[in-house]
């Protein structure tokens, strides 16, 4: 199962939903988005510090999980806790750009996603030990960056990429405003965790 995860922030105007079996949690101001999405909502999640009360009451309690502004968990990773909970196999976030850089970067370093969709990015996250590969089709000049995330070692292959990423040094090195030269772009985690960022500008 899919989970579509709805976050605070700028997201893209119409997602579109998976084909597989999916649910759909709107996180806290997320469920401005998943409205406008008209996909079913099937869960809020949040402390409901930055949506409007009166959005909430049309729905039943039991689909509400609130908690305390004082957490140790933002609203957003209570989310993917609860896809993963609910069983999902895969996690798409919806939202968080824009706004925020705190909230931004956060994003980045939590795990349970495996893509991520903004108003004018698209993020993939690889895995050596998970979905070690990302095959995509795409157009030609595509700005591309490349980030190492967790603590290595990292190893990655590519393909369709102008400037060659295989051989960085990971540790003091990343991939920023890389370049599309054809229509199709192939990467493969052989050790470690990766960031793909897609600039759809």
């Amino acid at each position: 199962m899919v989970g579509i995860i709805f976050t605070g922030g700028e997201c893209p105007a119409s997602p579109a939903p998976p084909r597989e079996n999916f649910i759909v949690i709107a996180a806290d101001s997320g469920l401005l988005a998943a409205e406008q999405s008209g996909l079913p909502i099937d869960w809020i999640i949040g402390d409901m510090d930055s949506v409007d009360t009166a959005l909430l009451d049309k729905y039943p309690p039991e689909k509400i999980i609130r908690f305390k502004k004082d957490k140790d968990y933002s609203d957003t990773e209570l989310a993917l806790q609860k896809a993963a909970e609910l069983g999902c196999t895969e996690c798409r976030l919806i939202g968080g750009g824009g706004g925020r850089m705190d909230h931004l970067l956060a994003i980045t370093r939590l795990t349970g996603w495996d893509k991520w969709f903004t108003k004018t990015e698209t993020c993939y996250k690889i895995d050596a030990q998970k979905n070690k590969l990302l095959e995509l089709e795409c157009v030609i000049n595509t700005t591309i960056s490349v980030f190492p995330l967790d603590q290595g070692p990292w190893k990655i292959k590519s393909k369709g990429l102008f400037w060659p990423i295989d051989n960085l040094d990971w540790k003091r090195q990343y991939s920023l405003s890389n370049r599309t030269t054809g229509n199709t772009l192939r990467f493969e985690a052989l050790q470690g965790i990766f960031l793909i960022i897609i600039n759809n500008t």
